[in-house]
């Protein structure tokens, strides 16, 4: 009988109530308000923490910073980041990773699509102390996050940790968009849908009330990826990370000078996971051609400009 991975990234709190309400038939009317202030709220008890706690500390955790190795993985949703970061727990030792480590990077997800400066306030006055926080500024060989919901911060972790090591998986649209329409993003019952929209520059902003979900989806897969294509210097494959080590250790454990032996990558990427891929949307091959059409219309230039066709 096949050995059975158990995943060694734990859902938070938060994040379980939405993966149970997201995949069930219940509809709560005042939940994304009430998930939205709670948030608000935890991101001002976090605040008020890391402040207290770095107070008198800005050189210390300066030396910190320039003195240990960091890395940080963006992408869209349902693009890797999971499968990498379980793995990284598995076989890493000695640092600190990371997947979704902050809640509240969420709703900064959603100020930060509209403001880049909004992003580098964010990262500078909270999230670089709030890591600091978290590790209680002990000496580790490396910190990492593999964190979709630092896409839109990526450029500003580039100005603010200049040594830090950021890379971008990719996965084909198509793929990304019928998974998240499986799981109620920019949905009804996602709490941040509401404060989520094109900025004013782009040319999807005078349309988005009028957009149905399908094309909000296929609008973010697109903005994500354009935003992390022209502010990240590495972009890795997510299909070619699980089928290819030669590629993964050029790409991945090269760059950010880790080692993890073939042996290891293998028997994780041909082990069953403990859950089976749900889909409420058929695979892109089975889309009807006004949604093969949209998808195009919208991401058509991010596919090419990745090679997927």
């Amino acid at each position: 009988m096949d050995k059975v991975h158990n995943h060694n990234v734990k859902l938070r709190p938060y994040s379980r109530l939405m993966h149970w309400y997201r995949w069930s038939d219940v509809y709560i009317p005042l939940f994304n308000p009430t998930a939205r202030l709670a948030l608000k709220m935890k991101y001002m008890k976090n605040l008020q923490t890391v402040n207290a706690f770095v107070k008198d500390k800005e050189t210390e955790m300066q030396t910190w910073f320039e003195k240990t190795n960091f890395f940080f993985g963006f992408s869209s949703p349902r693009s890797g980041t999971v499968f990498l970061t379980d793995f990284f727990l598995s076989e890493l030792k000695g640092g600190v990773v990371e997947h979704e480590a902050n809640i509240v990077d969420y709703p900064a997800f959603t100020q930060a699509i509209q403001s880049q400066e909004v992003a580098l306030g964010y990262f500078e006055n909270f999230r670089k102390k709030d890591i600091f926080f978290r590790t209680k500024g002990e000496p580790i060989d490396f910190y990492g996050e593999i964190n979709p919901f630092l896409r839109m911060h990526a450029k500003a972790i580039g100005e603010l940790i200049p040594h830090a090591k950021r890379f971008h998986i990719i996965r084909d649209g198509r793929e990304v968009v019928r998974s998240v329409m499986s799981r109620d993003k920019l949905g009804k019952k996602d709490p941040m849908a509401v404060n989520i929209s094109p900025p004013s520059n782009d040319p999807y902003y005078s349309k988005w009330k009028e957009m149905s979900r399908f094309e909000k989806v296929c609008w973010q897969w697109q903005f994500s990826n354009r935003f992390l294509r022209e502010n990240v210097p590495h972009t890795v494959y997510f299909k070619k990370l699980r089928s290819d080590y030669p590629y993964f250790k050029e790409n991945i454990l090269d760059y950010l000078n880790l080692d993890i032996a073939e042996a290891a990558w293998q028997d994780y990427v041909s082990q069953p996971k403990n859950r089976s891929a749900k889909y409420r949307m058929p695979h892109w091959k089975d889309w009807t051609q006004e949604q093969t059409d949209t998808f195009w219309r919208i991401c058509g230039e991010e596919m090419k400009a990745y090679g997927f066709e």
